[in-house]
């Protein structure tokens, strides 16, 4: 019985947790897309969304102990490394660079739109997962894989 209710809190947990990041990487892409872009300096861009990716973007931290854990079936080795490199990213070069140098940079904009673009999609698939709907259009991207593949593609690979 104990089980079933540490698995449930488990489960409300994730839940929780993958939404809350669905809802800050949204805000995130949204204060990107809304930014004034008429402005000579990415260093504007960053100064209307920094702490909400830093507070995000270190909010994944969490992710290694998820896998630690047993949350999630993941290898906290790779998750680890993920997560780090993307902090590394944000505080290494984004928060420690001198005069906004990073932040001024192209890759900036670039790297922001590519994460909360991604995350959005990802944590949104965690949390539809948690909740046992699993979206039909990757049921159909599997089954054409097996078809292309064929299906003793999986069996030679064992």
């Amino acid at each position: 019985m104990t089980t079933k209710k540490s698995s449930n809190f488990a489960t409300s947990y994730l839940k929780g947790y993958n939404l809350a990041q669905v809802f800050g990487w949204s805000y995130i892409l949204y204060k990107f897309i809304t930014n004034d872009f008429s402005s000579t300096s990415e260093a504007h861009l960053w100064q209307n969304i920094k702490w909400p990716v830093i507070i995000f973007q270190h909010a994944a931290a969490l992710e290694i102990f998820h896998t630690v854990l047993g949350l999630v079936k993941s290898n906290p080795v790779l998750t680890t490394f993920q997560v780090l490199s993307r902090v590394i990213i944000v505080s290494g070069a984004f928060l420690a660079t001198p005069n906004n140098y990073a932040v001024s940079s192209s890759g900036m904009p670039l790297a922001i739109l590519a994460w909360s673009i991604t995350e959005i999609i990802r944590y949104l698939f965690y949390f539809l997962n948690l909740n046992s709907v699993f979206p039909q259009l990757y049921c159909h991207m599997v089954a054409q894989r097996r078809k292309v593949l064929g299906s003793d593609a999986s069996k030679k690979a064992q």
